[in-house]
């Protein structure tokens, strides 16, 4: 599933990949009217992002690319939810997107995705 959510920031002059794990919530998505207009973006610890959307990469493999036509924007997230369905959020039809799971961590505080077993950084096993 979706780890990461890569967004285009500064005006679109950057593109910026943020874990999900770190985003609190996502609004104002269902407003956009053309490819550059800016949806916010809420951190888990406060900080606010104004973002687009970025587009599929040349190789069509990954999202960073200029936006140039609708067919081609990175404009959606797939979650697993707890029952272990997959569920896709189209973001330009939803008003607000809230991830309201609480982050995991290992022993050394960093963030862990629901199906790690182990930390890629200090090798625990998680509970």
């Amino acid at each position: 599933m979706t780890h990461q959510f890569t967004v285009r920031t500064d005006g679109g002059a950057s593109t910026r990949t943020l874990w999900l794990d770190a985003i609190g919530w996502i609004t104002g998505t269902s407003n956009l009217q053309r490819l550059g207009d800016e949806f916010t973006i809420i951190l888990r610890d406060g900080k606010q992002v104004s973002a687009t959307f970025a587009a599929w990469h040349d190789s069509g493999s990954y999202c960073g690319g200029e936006p140039s036509d609708e067919r081609f924007v990175c404009d959606v997230i797939f979650v697993r939810n707890e029952d272990d369905g997959v569920e896709k959020i189209e973001l330009r039809k939803v008003e607000t997107v809230e991830f309201i799971a609480p982050l995991r961590q290992d022993k050394a505080g960093n963030a862990m995705f629901g199906p790690w077993r182990y930390s890629p950084f200090t090798g625990e096993k998680l509970p």
